[in-house]
């Protein structure tokens, strides 16, 4: 009895206790459940306000990171209809509300495909950008889910793409040329830099000298800042082919002598490692390495480099940004279906590099000024391939855009086009998502359609001088160029086992062993040699002609933004009468006419001289791409 007794005052004692250890656990769980359902909003908001964040970089990015939603202050909204106001462009499901913010937001109810998190709470984002400062841009975003807020920012730097004398937003082959190629200016890569001219004892067809020799090739570049968000490679090009020797000295600013020979073949640097590039055992050395060697002039990757943002692809599209610029007062617009006038004509010729026939819109300079409508704010946008001729005087400062090809013939943008001796040319710019082309004086159309059989290689292409003190021979280019195609675009070195032009090793001249540095992408059989009908060279630059006795200049910037669409490879997409034809798409190159240019050793040129235009950036051309790097990010609450 006394034993029943105190197991149930032990019972009614411990039931309490139990039920208290319930309770508070029980308690605990809700309050971590709640905790964790917290937490979960709370990075649901996050993820909402880097979405938005990325949302509003890349509708930047579509504007050429030059439009914004507020003034410097970051309060005082721009008005509608004010030519810097962001434009969403492709973004879906904007609005801009009364206070300057872009939102986007999810309710229930609607569709759930809509939802960012599909937690089934209410969600959005709101997001501004403006310039605190002229060279600085801040984007804040708000992310929302529910109740529970996340507030974060952006800062970064902009900068034009025109400070470069050569900007390429991926690996460079730029100097990887057959020629002696003077550059001077800034130089940077967001991918690669190859550093790697081209040496060649030329070869011949019998006693006709198809392509020139040119032993040693040299690359002289004179800069304060030669920079590469990947490797400085000497040793090879991106299509991989080893130095053939040459000579790469780099010099600091516009000093006379160089300040290093870059090594390569002919001091002895032979594979990876052994050329003094970014493979090179000392290049991060502190005391023996790059830094020290060029005094910070030369840098990569591995020495803290950064890729620094182009415009996107969208900005050139019809309904993008050139296209919206273009119907602000003062600027022109070109379509394919225009009329002819007296200072425009449809004209059409084959492209041999292209394979393929093309109609352009000829824009003569000369006759639009002297019919009164070259564009008085300085913006031309075609969704027509142009071609400008009668340009090597310009009325004014000009940025001609499109989003398809842009061929110059002759001298564009002279110094001095009349020989008076004055420094005339202007700013002036020619920017694509597609390719530039330079044609000579001498190009005819309907040559263009000829085929030239191996026995008859096509005539050098030359340049009359316009007056007495006028070079002969010079093609003058002075502007920024800026395309949109990718590095390694000729199909015939495109090792792809969906591409049928690829074309196994380089044309090697039978006569003397010389790997000629192009490929044979036709042959044909002459006393018993194979020799090449059509040849594909993987530098061409943007010409089309043999350019053995000219010399090519340029004062101004390269840009190449890499955003190009590249056609299939049996150029389907760029066939008007294939269905799937889309004027947006680029074809692949096939280098049929092009040999590069050759200036003959004892008369002193240079082959190809590119120098900067600092007018480019201190009395810009209308419209300037911008290049665009993050600094910062934070969240703020």
């Amino acid at each position: 009895m006394k034993k029943r007794g105190f197991l149930l005052a032990m019972a009614l004692l411990v039931l309490p206790i139990a039920a208290l250890m319930i309770f508070s656990v029980s308690r605990l769980v809700l309050t971590e459940s709640g905790m964790s359902m917290q937490a979960q909003r709370k990075m649901r908001a996050f993820y909402v306000a880097q979405a938005g964040l990325a949302a509003a970089y890349h509708g930047f990015g579509a504007n050429n990171y030059n439009a914004v939603t507020h003034e410097p202050d970051g309060s005082t909204n721009v008005p509608a209809g004010d030519p810097k106001l962001y434009n969403p462009y492709n973004l879906p499901f904007l609005t801009r509300a009364a206070d300057g913010w872009y939102t986007w937001a999810w309710n229930p109810g609607d569709p759930v495909a809509n939802s960012f998190t599909g937690s089934g709470q209410a969600e959005g984002y709101r997001f501004q950008v403006y310039f605190p400062d002229p060279g600085h841009w801040r984007i804040v975003c708000e992310g929302r889910v529910g109740a529970m807020v996340s507030r974060q920012e952006q800062w970064g730097e902009l900068r034009s793409a025109y400070e470069y004398v050569d900007f390429d937003n991926g690996d460079t082959s730029d100097f990887n040329m057959a020629e002696n190629h003077l550059v001077e200016g800034p130089v940077h890569a967001n991918g690669n830099m190859y550093l790697r001219p081209w040496s060649t004892l030329g070869f011949k067809i019998l006693t006709t000298t198809i392509v020139e020799p040119v032993t040693p090739a040299q690359l002289n570049m004179k800069s304060s800042s030669i920079t590469a968000a990947g490797k400085i490679i000497r040793y090879e090009d991106a299509w991989g082919r080893q130095d053939p020797g040459g000579t790469v000295s780099i010099s600091r600013g516009s000093a006379a002598g160089p300040l290093v020979i870059m090594e390569g073949r002919d001091q002895g640097a032979v594979g990876a490692g052994n050329a003094y590039d970014s493979d090179h055992p000392l290049w991060k050395d502190t005391s023996s390495g790059a830094i020290p060697k060029w005094g910070g002039t030369v840098s990569d990757g591995q020495l803290g480099v950064k890729k620094r943002a182009v415009p996107l692809r969208d900005s050139l599209l019809p309904g993008g940004y050139y296209d919206q610029k273009s119907a602000l007062p003062g600027n022109l617009k070109i379509t394919p279906g225009d009329a002819d006038t007296a200072w425009m004509h449809t004209k059409t010729f084959y492209n041999q590099a292209e394979d393929r026939q093309v109609t352009v819109k000829e824009i003569d300079i000369a006759a639009m000024n002297a019919a009164g409508v070259f564009p008085s704010n300085g913006l031309i946008y075609s969704t027509a391939p142009l071609r400008i001729v009668n340009g090597a005087k310009l009325p004014g400062p000009i940025t001609i855009s499109s989003d398809q090809t842009i061929y110059t013939k002759s001298d564009f943008n002279m110094v001095d086009p009349d020989g008076s001796g004055v420094d005339q040319k202007l700013s002036a710019a020619l920017v694509t998502s597609d390719r530039v082309y330079n044609l000579t004086d001498s190009f005819n159309d309907a040559d263009s359609f000829t085929f030239h059989p191996a026995t008859s290689p096509p005539a050098k292409a030359v340049d009359p001088p316009r007056y007495a003190t006028d070079k002969p021979n010079v093609v003058e280019i002075n502007a920024a160029v800026v395309d949109g195609q990718p590095t390694t675009n000729v199909r015939a070195w495109a090792n792809d086992a969906a591409n049928p032009y690829f074309v196994p090793s380089t044309y090697v001249n039978p006569l003397n062993g010389e790997d000629t540095g192009a490929k044979a992408v036709a042959t044909t059989s002459i006393l018993g040699l194979t020799v090449p009908v059509k040849i594909a060279y993987p530098n061409s630059m943007g010409y089309l002609e043999n350019l053995q006795q000219c010399q090519v200049v340029q004062h101004g910037s390269v840009v190449h933004l890499r955003t190009g669409k590249m056609a299939r490879y049996d150029n389907a997409d760029a066939d008007p009468t294939n269905a799937s034809y889309d004027p947006l798409v680029s074809p692949w190159l096939t280098k049929s006419y092009y040999i590069p240019p050759y200036a003959d050793p004892s008369l002193g040129l240079i082959t190809r001289q590119q120098i900067h235009d600092p007018r480019l950036v201190t009395q810009p051309p209308p419209f300037v791409p911008f290049t665009s790097r993050k600094l910062l990010w934070r969240v703020l609450n």
